[in-house]
């Protein structure tokens, strides 16, 4: 898959300050940045396909798709970290 330019999408971000090992979300595309800047890690896109779980490989973080969540919502609370247009 090739993928736009960072000004073309629209990838919601989420992060991990607590150190959760899983956190819900309501999208299967999606960028983990780690923690909130500055000590976040290189922000890397994710696609699960047609799994509903993905690990990101910087911070070992276990993101599942939970279909009760919207886009900006996370489980539990305060993973979001916005847009790439909102950030």
């Amino acid at each position: 898959m090739i993928l736009g330019t960072l000004m073309d999408d629209d990838y919601h971000k989420f992060k991990n300050d607590s150190g959760l090992a899983e956190i819900g979300i309501g999208v299967k595309k999606f960028k983990c940045i780690g923690q909130t800047p500055p000590h976040d890690h290189p922000h890397i896109y994710h696609d699960m396909g047609d799994d509903n779980f993905i690990y990101c490989l910087y911070c070992n973080t276990k993101f599942v798709y939970r279909t009760s969540l919207k886009p900006n919502e996370t489980d539990p609370p305060g993973n979001y970290f916005g847009a790439i247009d909102e950030s």
